[in-house]
């Protein structure tokens, strides 16, 4: 067997077949398949021969025998189940947890362009004043001694003397579905805010905590101060740090709020609870908002801090959840006419700025679904 093909076993592409395959696995297999089209041609063409096989539905023995059956059917037939035309600037590469890999362009002219997010945000200032940021020329504001700066992009805030404000001012940056922004507090804290996301904030940190409340989700950076410690609240808890970086999803509409560490350490504490959570990097803290159960896990923080990278990242999720998620960024409603198409499973990566008919395309044909957009609407059966 090639170097290239070992890293990959014939039992995970089995199991990852029948939807056996766990998490870490699934995210190995997809980094594998990303890293060349020679391991997409292998992965499909093995989906193939366990598909025709008499011994499909049993465990595959490891073995060398099954990379060279593997590999005749590569020389006799080199090529994708599906191929199009792939733009030159975008890529789009999805995955059915059982069903091969799929490169595809977008080719639904003929029905209406939902097009990706962009940058925009609405500042309120203290007075109840609001400020469009995602169309207005560069702004500078002065409220008491710090000076705003923002643009179709960006904020940030800047004590212009060292001296401490005696009045707390608060600002809200609220993202629509369909937005997002970058944000840098007056002690340098930095924050990427998700689409339908909201920030409150002091415009100058002047008490012993530096405290902010989000709904939504964000990306912490946070600015090392050992005597002031940094807090993220939310609906159902409060996150304290000295200086990390971190991801918070907790979406006003969701279920399960997500806290996942890439970097130093937080305290989760509950709201309403005596209930702390102390994270070490790479730990993710999963809050049920029905039960009230928590539950710590080790993660790939990669797969749930891409959306701040330009990517989604999905690993076995069904399809009414990732709609969920890109219902956000591309501002569309999902009607699930046929059932059954809620809990077929994706594993795979996309770019944020992707057309939506491009992923509509990969979707209906990996799931034989007729999926229509009416407006703002897609009607899924």
């Amino acid at each position: 067997m090639k170097k290239e093909e070992k890293n990959i076993e014939s039992s995970d592409i089995w199991l990852s077949i029948h939807n056996k395959l766990d998490e870490e696995g699934e995210e190995n297999l997809v980094k594998w398949l990303t890293k060349s089209e020679r391991h997409r041609d292998y992965y499909s063409n093995a989906k193939e021969y366990y598909e025709s096989s008499s011994d499909f539905d049993k465990v595959p023995v490891k073995s060398q025998s099954i990379y060279y059956q593997v590999q005749k059917r590569i020389n006799s037939k080199r090529r994708l189940l599906f191929v199009g035309r792939v733009a030159s600037a975008i890529t789009v590469l999805i995955s059915l947890v059982y069903g091969g890999y799929y490169i595809l362009d977008n080719t639904r002219n003929e029905e209406p362009e939902i097009l990706a997010g962009s940058s925009k945000a609405t500042l309120i200032l203290e007075n109840g004043k609001k400020v469009d940021l995602g169309s207005t020329e560069p702004l500078k504001i002065k409220q008491g001694r710090t000076v705003v700066e923002a643009s179709q992009k960006n904020i940030s805030y800047k004590k212009t003397v060292k001296k401490k404000s005696r009045k707390e001012r608060i600002n809200q940056l609220d993202i629509p579905v369909g937005g997002e922004f970058f944000l840098t507090l007056s002690d340098g804290t930095k924050v990427w805010l998700n689409s339908a996301s909201k920030l409150k904030y002091p415009v100058n940190f002047i008490k012993k905590q530096r405290i902010v409340e989000l709904e939504g989700e964000a990306f912490f950076e946070v600015a090392k101060d050992s005597i002031h410690p940094f807090i993220v609240k939310t609906r159902d808890q409060e996150i304290r740090v000295l200086g990390t970086q971190y991801n918070v999803s907790a979406y006003a509409d969701d279920i399960i709020v997500k806290t996942t560490l890439v970097e130093g350490s937080v305290e989760v504490r509950l709201n309403n609870t005596t209930e702390n959570y102390l994270l070490k990097p790479s730990e993710q803290l999963v809050l049920n908002r029905e039960t009230k159960q928590c539950e710590t896990r080790v993660v790939d923080t990669d797969t749930f801090i891409s959306w701040k990278n330009g990517e989604y990242f999905f690993v076995n999720q069904p399809l009414h959840e990732i709609f969920k998620v890109l219902s956000r960024w591309y501002d569309f409603q999902p009607i699930f006419i046929k059932e059954e198409a809620k809990t077929a499973r994706f594993t795979g990566s996309l770019h944020r700025q992707t057309k939506l008919n491009t992923i509509l395309e990969i979707i209906e044909k990996t799931q034989n679904l007729k999926i229509e957009v009416h407006e703002k609407n897609l009607i899924i059966n």
